[in-house]
């Protein structure tokens, strides 16, 4: 069984529910990355995710090793 999104099309969650009794992961304590949004081109996004199943880590290492070389403007 599937927990379902309260969107209009009743997606459905990939994560199987909980039994009974079992506790969910929780908050982060100290989190170590800050959720944001951003628009990407869609070859940089699909370079991206054919890539690897950790695509945005990936974007993130990209971002990092950028930085170490540039001075953002």
């Amino acid at each position: 069984m599937f927990r379902t999104w309260g969107n209009k099309e009743g997606a459905r969650d990939w994560r199987p529910r909980q039994k009974p009794g079992m506790r969910g992961r929780g908050p982060q304590r100290s989190p170590t990355k800050e959720r944001i949004t951003i628009r990407l081109s869609p070859e940089v996004v699909d370079a991206f995710r054919t890539s690897s199943p950790n695509w945005q880590g990936q974007i993130d290492d990209a971002l990092k090793s950028w930085l170490r070389h540039h001075e953002p403007a």
